[in-house]
């Protein structure tokens, strides 16, 4: 009786340097497979052996300015994942700028609307999800307990050849929150905390059919 072998290796290596140029944070992380033929169970040998997911991260902010990417590779992919992701390249990349009243990030961003009912673009590796933004995301805070938020741009739909494959429409979001614990001076310290928010968030896509 042949008896299937799955090793998971999951490493994660962090590190941190900072001086008066700036920090430059990292980490890499691998996820391994080794799959072997079980007659018993009539589970077919792939034609790799051997599956690894791997992802580095690298971030540097330097005051208010802030840089970061992610190299994915897939070679192949393990099992479970989505077909559609194979190669290695630039899974993630983005600049930005931030400070007290305004943070700007152009290229690859995630983010959430309130409870994420209308808006939410997260990443869940265990699923093999990632429905990142790539376009401009803008934060304001122009008064203290009030956040806006605006974002614009394409969702990553796959990871193809080493390439990011984004979906058809144009995602655009409009998000507000007032916190009136912090805007009411009579609510500061109450144990009710009540906040106030609104969405707006819409899809454009070309007409095919």
């Amino acid at each position: 009786k042949r008896i299937v072998y799955i090793f998971f290796v999951i490493s994660s290596i962090s590190l941190h340097g900072q001086n008066e140029l700036g920090s430059l944070t990292g980490n890499v992380e691998s996820i391994f497979q080794y799959l072997n033929q079980d007659s018993l169970i009539d589970a077919q040998q792939p034609d790799s052996k051997g599956l690894i997911n791997t992802y580095m991260n690298v971030f540097y902010t330097n005051k208010g300015f802030k840089a970061g990417m992610r190299i994915e590779s897939y070679l192949p992919r393990i099992q479970g994942y989505p077909n559609r992701f194979d190669g290695t390249g630039i899974g993630m990349r983005y600049i930005g700028y931030s400070n007290d009243f305004v943070d700007v990030t152009l290229g690859s961003f995630y983010e959430q609307f309130g409870s994420g009912m209308s808006l939410r673009a997260y990443e869940d590796r265990a699923l093999g999800y990632d429905n990142m933004l790539d376009g401009v995301r803008v934060l304001l805070r122009p008064y203290k307990g009030v956040t806006l938020k605006g974002v614009y741009g394409l969702q990553r739909y796959s990871f193809e050849s080493g390439k990011i494959v984004h979906s058809a429409g144009i995602v655009r979001g409009l998000d507000g929150e007032v916190n009136l614990n912090s805007v009411f001076k009579k609510l500061e310290g109450k144990k009710l905390d009540v906040t106030l928010g609104g969405s707006f968030v819409s899809k454009y896509q070309a007409d095919d059919n």
